[in-house]
C-alpha cells in the first residue's frame, strides 16, 4: 500500500509505541510499509525467511493492538494485515482474488443514516469492500469492452 509514512525510521514509530525495535518487528514493519496490498500472515513468513511463524503471528497482532497495522477479511479464509494509515476500502476480485485499493472521500459516505441509528451511539470505525470481478477475469467479449 502507498500509505504515507511519517517515521525516519520503522525503530522511531516502534519505540514511539512504547515497543522495542527488535530486527525482527524492524523487518516486518518495513515489509508492511512497502508492501502493495495487503499481506497475509504467511505471505510475511514466507517473505522473511528465518523468521517463526509465531513470531510474525505475535508482532502482527501488537501491531494492531498499537495502531500500526489494520486487520482485514476480504472475504477469504486468511485475515491481510496492511500498514495503518490513510482511509481506503478494497476492490476485490472474486475470482483470482486481486485486490486494489479504492479512495473514496469520505463526503461520500452518508453519516445521517449512522446517526438516525437506535442501536448505536458512537461509530468508531467502518469497513467497506467490493467484491467483482477484475477486467482480466470477465469472460468472452466482455472483457474485451470493459478494457476499452
Amino acid at each position: 500500500m502507498a500509505l504515507e509514512w511519517k517515521y525516519s525510521s520503522e525503530a522511531a514509530a516502534l519505540r514511539e509505541r512504547g515497543m522495542r525495535a527488535t530486527r525482527r518487528r524492524v523487518d516486518i514493519l518495513r515489509l508492511l510499509a512497502r508492501a502493495r496490498v495487503p499481506l497475509s500472515v504467511e505471505a510475511v513468513h514466507e517473505k522473511l525467511r528465518g523468521t517463526d511463524l509465531a513470531t510474525v503471528y505475535r508482532t502482527l497482532g501488537r501491531f494492531t493492538e498499537a495502531g500500526m497495522a489494520t486487520r482485514l477479511n476480504l472475504g477469504g479464509t486468511e485475515q491481510l494485515f496492511e500498514l495503518s494509515g490513510a482511509h481506503h476500502h478494497h476492490l476485490v476480485c472474486t475470482s483470482c482474488e486481486k485486490i486494489e485499493e479504492l479512495n473514496m472521500p469520505e463526503k461520500n459516505m452518508n453519516r445521517e443514516a449512522l446517526r438516525r441509528s437506535k442501536n448505536f451511539a458512537i461509530v468508531k470505525n467502518h469497513s467497506l469492500e467490493f467484491f467483482g470481478l477484475c477486467k482480466s477475469c470477465l469472460p468472452g467479449p466482455r472483457a474485451r469492452q470493459a478494457s476499452v
